[in-house]
């Protein structure tokens, strides 16, 4: 399953990256960039980081979500931003989750992997409810 890895910090992508090495990983420095690229492959979860020159990952995320085909891709935001009303935007523009920043590794994988299994389960069953 396909992974894009969306921040402007090279060192947050690089730090991820190791740690889901397993995973077939891709990469955008903006979101901008991230929506280009999901016109041109199809990833199976998104890892955004909130505050990007650019646009934002809130932005970002209600784009992709206007996208068919990104209806039921899980987004787990990853935020250095914990106080509620981020936290409550996270979810009102169609995240599923978020990661505190600096993160945790095993938390990380973990909600990684839990999305991963949620939405291959959801292509091999055929929901057809949005996430």
């Amino acid at each position: 399953m396909k992974i894009l890895i969306v921040d402007d910090s090279s060192k947050n992508i690089q730090f991820v990256a190791n740690t889901l090495v397993e995973h077939e990983l891709s990469f955008a420095i903006s979101g901008e960039k991230a929506l280009e690229m999901i016109h041109v492959e199809k990833f199976d979860l998104v890892l955004l980081d909130v505050i990007m020159n650019g646009i934002d990952g809130y932005t970002t995320c209600e784009s992709l979500r206007k996208v068919e085909d990104y209806l039921n891709v899980p987004v787990i935001f990853l935020t250095a931003k914990t106080e509620s009303e981020h936290i409550d935007k996270v979810f009102d523009v169609g995240g599923q989750d978020y990661i505190s920043k600096p993160f945790n590794t095993k938390a990380l994988k973990s909600k990684v992997d839990t999305f991963l299994r949620l939405k291959k389960y959801d292509d091999l069953y055929g929901s057809k409810q949005t996430i």
